[in-house]
C-alpha cells in the first residue's frame, strides 16, 4: 500500500469517512470556517482604521455530534459523559481566565488560553468555541489588541449554549 498523502486525504474530508486521526479532524475544521480569516483580518483592518471594534461574525453550527461520535469511538471504555464533564470545566474555567485576560489585555494569557481551548473544543465537537478561540490566538498573536474583547465577549455568550449541548449528549 503507497502513502496516502495530505492533499489526498483532505479530498476525502466529508465524504462519509470517519475522521478518526487528528490531521483529518483538523482538515474537517478548517474546511468548515472556510472565510473565516478573511472576515477576521477585514474585521481587523476596519477596526484599526477606527471603523468598527465588534468582533467578526461568526459563522456555523456550535456543536457536532458526529465529532462526540467519533470521539466516542476511539475511546472505548473510558466513560464519555466523566470526559465531557471534564471539557465542561475546561471550558468554564479556560472562559473565564480568558475574560479576566481581556479586562487587563493580557495578551501572553489570552494566547495560551484560546490556544489550549481551540484544541480541546475541537475535540469534543465544539465547533463554534473552537473558531472563537482560533480567532482569538490569531488576534492576539497578530496584536490585534481591538478585537479581543468582543471575540471574549463572543466565546462568553457561545461557552453556556455549548454546555447545554454537551449535557444533553446521549451516545449509544
Amino acid at each position: 500500500m503507497s502513502p496516502v498523502r495530505r492533499d489526498e486525504r483532505s479530498a476525502d474530508i466529508g465524504a462519509g469517512k470517519p475522521l478518526t486521526r487528528p490531521d483529518d479532524i483538523a482538515a474537517s475544521m478548517a474546511i468548515q470556517r472556510d472565510n473565516s480569516d478573511d472576515r477576521l483580518a477585514a474585521a481587523a483592518q476596519s477596526a484599526l482604521e477606527g471603523n468598527d471594534k465588534r468582533a467578526p461574525e461568526i459563522d456555523g453550527e456550535i456543536f457536532s455530534l458526529e465529532v462526540l461520535r467519533t470521539l466516542a469511538r476511539d475511546t472505548q471504555g473510558v466513560p464519555l459523559q466523566q470526559m465531557i464533564g471534564v471539557f465542561i470545566a475546561e471550558l468554564r474555567d479556560r472562559t473565564r481566565r480568558l475574560i479576566e485576560a481581556a479586562t487587563t489585555m493580557d495578551v501572553e494569557t489570552i494566547c495560551r488560553e484560546s490556544h489550549a481551548l481551540q484544541s480541546s473544543a475541537a475535540t469534543f465537537g465544539a465547533i463554534r468555541a473552537a473558531q472563537i478561540a482560533r480567532m482569538l490566538n490569531q488576534a492576539g498573536r497578530q496584536n490585534q489588541q481591538c478585537l479581543l474583547p468582543a471575540l471574549v465577549e463572543e466565546l462568553r455568550s457561545c461557552a453556556e449554549p455549548t454546555i447545554l449541548a454537551l449535557r444533553g449528549v446521549e451516545i449509544a
